[in-house]
């Protein structure tokens, strides 16, 4: 976690908690719109859910809290992506400066196994 250097306040000493609350999960709404925001220098976790909710959608929204620094989370929910959910719930990572997903093959409800 960073260190707070903003102004002591209320205010901003809750703005910064709320921030580190909320994770680094960048929402999508097709692959098309993700491959055009996404940032190809960084690290990427890509998730695809068939909802947004459930042990294994709370255990991606976990890991993207604790990985916050190092990777950037997008998650893709829905019927938009039926494709991508056929054999359930599905997450990969994508290493910078490459296209080449490295889809996780564990059990996403089990989050020490995720983590």
């Amino acid at each position: 976690m960073e260190h707070f250097s903003g102004q002591r306040s209320v205010e901003a000493l809750s703005e910064f908690m709320q921030k580190h609350l909320d994770g680094n999960i960048q929402g999508f709404v097709s692959v098309d719109d993700m491959e055009a925001r996404i940032d190809k220098k960084r690290r990427n976790v890509i998730g695809y859910f068939t909802a947004a909710n459930g042990p294994e959608f709370e255990n991606f929204q976990s890991v993207a809290a604790l990985l916050r620094e190092e990777c950037t989370f997008w998650l893709g929910v829905g019927d938009a992506f039926k494709q991508q959910t056929l054999g359930g719930n599905n997450v990969a990572f994508r290493p910078p400066e490459t296209h080449e997903d490295q889809v996780f093959s564990g059990t996403l409800g089990d989050l020490n196994y995720v983590k």
